[in-house]
């Protein structure tokens, strides 16, 4: 029973997400963060990325946002480059926002990944997901300057 021992033996290392071992674990990936209203963010060249606990750290949620801009009138060219990158790719779910800038529409990107943490994980699993939230949401902020760049 040898395997079977091994697999439960990690789960005592499991340990519940909060802020503290959020930012610990930022820290360790060599992530600079800075706090703005309780939320983590961390500035890329590409993008920033908001990191979100909901439900009292029963959900990490890794929220990018691509540095650039387009017209509104540009949103379906946004809308189809989201849906065919959801088509495609596992992560992340990305999608087209609308918000007013002094006076004038634009369309924003976000790219984001949400992963359920209520069973506690260990230090290596959380790495893992900031790793690859981060990676991730920087490879569509990558497609989205070789495709709409100079939407």
């Amino acid at each position: 029973m040898g395997f079977f021992d091994s697999a439960l033996a990690p789960a005592a290392a499991l340990q519940p997400l909060t802020a503290e071992r959020l930012q610990q674990a930022l820290t360790r990936l060599e992530v600079n963060c800075d706090e703005e209203g309780g939320n983590l963010i961390a500035q890329f060249e590409q993008g920033y990325f908001f990191f979100l606990l909901m439900g009292k750290g029963q959900l990490l949620n890794i929220r990018g946002t691509w540095r650039g801009s387009l017209p509104v009138d540009k949103l379906p060219v946004a809308s189809a480059f989201a849906e065919s990158w959801n088509r495609e790719m596992v992560l992340p779910k990305t999608y087209p926002t609308v918000f007013e800038q002094d006076s004038q529409q634009l369309v924003i990107m976000m790219a984001e990944t949400n992963h359920p943490t209520g069973a506690g994980l260990t230090d290596e699993q959380l790495d893992e997901l900031l790793s690859t939230g981060i990676s991730a949401g920087l490879n569509v902020f990558e497609a989205l300057n070789q495709n709409l760049g100079e939407a």
